[in-house]
């Protein structure tokens, strides 16, 4: 295996968990039925949903600057 799947699968695990992370969020908007509660659903996994497609972005474009 070379460097460049290994980044690829990296890649596309971080995009995958960062989607289904911001699905979550959005599912617990629905859920929840006080305005508290669904701040905090959907607060809580989307920063690291973010977080998570950014760093899948940067593994796949191989650019640390294109994304800053």
């Amino acid at each position: 295996m070379s460097g460049d799947v290994v980044l690829d699968v990296l890649a596309a695990v971080c995009l995958l968990g960062g989607s289904f992370l911001a699905f979550a969020a959005g599912l617990g908007l629905l859920r929840f039925p006080d305005v508290v509660a669904r701040i905090h659903a959907a607060t809580k996994p989307q920063v690291l949903g973010l977080v998570l497609v950014l760093l899948g972005l940067a593994l796949r474009l191989r650019s640390w600057p294109m994304l800053g």
